[in-house]
Parts: structure tokens; sequence; C-alpha cells
């Protein structure tokens, strides 16, 4: 039985599940999150992870990572051909024409979205190597060797793969996005059911920005703001008087993320000739009162909160789904993905 531990970095806290993988099924065996402490970004995460990594029921022989933080660019290329070795020998020509500095300080990996029309459509993530050596040289300070560093929105690639995203009954003509909205950062994973991630993006905005607004509107300090929001933070058309300006504060301060779903949306229906019918949502973010409502009316398709496998019960509460699912997915996926070039 092979146990694999995928990591989830997050700005705001570190979350690990455990995956147990064998020949008669495989089955979550463990979840846990810790809070990064204020202050040194660096000495933060350390500090987290060393918390993490050293509760027993999270050893595992294999780790899977995602990047963390919005500094890792993504590119949407289309190459006029199928063939895998063409691929392989043109991709880094063509991201180096993507990229505002030379190809030697990056390293990249990419995914084959589709492929149809005798043209690849590929998803390419891009990070500088100093960046991905800082965060390996963390890593193995720690003890830790993950087996795989990956694209966060490629991450949810076996989540389109398996029920109940998989079961989803859609037409040709659309698709489904997987929206993480963390603290720092959105990342937006868009795709077929049963066929994959065909779309990847991150960019800024979440959780550390309703806390910001919140903290200018009630005259908080942060930390008094990230609590009242969690307690009572609320987006809905019907808020008590109480909550009214507080809620459109935090309406205000999602503005920038939804303008950028919808251009995300948009560029991949206008690549792919496919609409995104609905969106499911993860991340802390998602757990705000009201935002599955909000959005489905602002974005104009159904959002829900992802829902996830069946085999993430018992070991992750239903109360913490939304901020395990990228670990989840991670662990999920297991070894099988394609090496980081540089």
């Amino acid at each position: 039985m092979a146990r694999i531990l995928g990591l989830d970095l997050g700005s705001y806290s570190v979350k690990g599940v455990v995956h147990e993988a064998a020949l008669r099924g495989s089955q979550v065996r463990a979840y846990a999150e810790v809070r990064r402490p204020e202050g040194d970004r660096v000495e933060g995460l350390k500090a987290a992870l060393k918390e993490l990594l050293a509760n027993p029921a999270l050893q595992a022989e294999q780790a899977l990572v995602s990047l963390p933080g919005p500094s890792i660019a993504t590119h949407q290329l289309q190459l006029p051909f199928v063939d895998p070795k063409r691929i392989e020998a043109t991709i880094g020509f063509e991201v180096e024409s993507q990229l505002p500095f030379d190809l030697a300080e990056a390293v990249f990996d990419y995914q084959v979205a589709s492929q149809r029309d005798k043209k690849s459509d590929l998803v390419v993530g891009v990070v500088r190597k100093e960046e991905l050596r800082q965060l390996l040289a963390l890593l193995l300070e720690l003890g830790l060797d993950p087996r795989v560093v990956t694209h966060p929105a490629v991450a949810y690639q076996g989540l389109f793969l398996q029920p109940p995203l998989s079961a989803e009954a859609l037409p040709e003509d659309e698709a489904i996005a997987v929206v993480d909205v963390g603290h720092e950062r959105t990342t937006v994973a868009v795709g077929r059911p049963g066929s994959g991630v065909e779309l990847g993006r991150t960019f800024p905005g979440g959780g550390r920005d309703l806390t910001r607004a919140l903290a200018a509107e009630l005259q908080l300090s942060l930390p008094e703001a990230a609590a009242w929001k969690e307690e009572r933070g609320a987006v809905g058309d019907a808020l008590p008087p109480e909550l009214e300006r507080a809620g459109g504060a935090l309406v205000r301060a999602l503005v920038p993320v939804v303008r950028e779903l919808r251009s995300t949306f948009k560029s991949y229906s206008a690549r792919s000739r496919r609409k995104v019918a609905r969106a499911y949502l993860c991340g802390g973010t998602a757990r705000l009162a009201g935002l599955e409502e909000r959005w489905t009316q602002e974005l104009g398709i159904p959002v829900k909160v992802l829902p996830l496998p069946p085999d993430a019960s018992p070991a992750i509460p239903e109360a913490s789904r939304p901020a395990a699912a990228q670990a989840y997915a991670l662990a999920a996926r297991g070894p099988a993905t394609a090496a980081a070039r540089a």
C-alpha cells in the first residue's frame, strides 16, 4: 500500500492530506491544517510546515506539492501538430517567446489540454529557477523531498477524472471550472468532466483582500477583521441591518476576482468554442456565507462548493473540505505527472 502526501503551501495556512492506495481501493487516511505565523514569509512557512510534518498521521512514502504564491506564470499555447516528439522539441522555444526574461532563468512544465484538427492546446506553468530552488531547499531542510512539484491549477487534474466531477453530464459545447479562492491568490482550472484540465490560471486576489476591506470599513485591526470575517462574514442579498455595511465592503473587495473570472471564462470559450456552464468553489474563502448565490448571479452560471470524492470521508471534516481540496487533489493524483523542464 502506497501512502501519498499532498501538500498545499497556502499563504494563510498549510494543509496536508494522506491518501493510501491499494489494489482493492483507496482511502484518505489523514488531514491536518496549520496556520502560518505572522512575520517573515519564509520563516512562517518553515514553522508551519515543521509543525504539520511532525504529525505522525501524515507520514508517507511520497509527497506532491503545488507551487505556492502568486508568482507562477501560466501560458496557453497552441502548436500546429499533435506528435509528442515534435511538442517536446518545440515547447522550449515557444515558452521562451512568451517570457520577459531568459529561459535559462526559468523552469517550466506543461500539460496537453486538448488535441483536435491536428493542433495541440497546452497549459504551461513557468517559475523562476531561484524561487523553485529556494522552495526545494526549505522542504529538504525539513526532511521532505517531493516526488512532484506542479502548477496549482494542474493539481486539480485528477478531480476532473473521478466522481463526482467526472459524472457531470454536459453537452459537448460546455465545460466546468474549479475556482480555488485562497488567501492571496485565486486559481482557476477549466476543463471537461472525464477529460481533464484544459485551461489553468492563477491571479492575485482572495481572502486577504476581504480582511483588509473589513478592517478599513469597520475600523478594526487585521486580526480582528479576520476573526469577524470567519465568524460573521456574509455577502447575501438579504443581510440583517448590522451586517449590510460589512457585506457591502466584502462585495466590493471581490469585484476584481469576479472580473478576472469572467475574463478567464471568456478566454477559454474563445479558444475552445465551449462555454463554462458551471463553477465549483474551494479554498478557504469558499466558506464565506452567501458566496455561492452571489457569484451565481454575477457570473450567470450555477456556482456551488466543490464536492470531494466519497473517500474523503471521514478523515476530512465537512467544514474543512473547501480548504482541503487542493491537498486532497494532489494526494489522490499520485505520482503520474510530467517532469519539470529547465
